[in-house]
């Protein structure tokens, strides 16, 4: 965790719930999205690494892990339910 989260797009992608969903994912973590079918070349990377931590925290609680999951990694979470299958 804590690492830049770069969205991409492209035209066609913008027009389906896929592109909504990319764009609604960048605006909650204060970011928008890069658009494959433009010129990016002069886009300031500085400012897309740029990570808020407040947005990127309350984005992880709601996306990516619950405060309530164990601190393990989900390969080791998936061997321990296989675990207790064969108990």
């Amino acid at each position: 965790f804590n690492k830049p989260i770069i969205f991409v797009t492209t035209n066609e992608l913008k027009c389906s719930t896929e592109g909504f969903i990319i764009e609604q994912y960048a605006s909650e973590l204060g970011t928008s999205s890069i658009n494959l079918n433009d010129d990016f070349s002069c886009l300031n990377w500085a400012d897309m690494l740029k990570i808020d931590m407040e947005k990127y925290e309350l984005f992880r609680r709601k996306y990516i892990k619950m405060d309530e999951s164990l601190e393990i990694p989900c390969w080791e979470i998936i061997e321990n339910y296989l675990n207790k299958l064969r108990l």
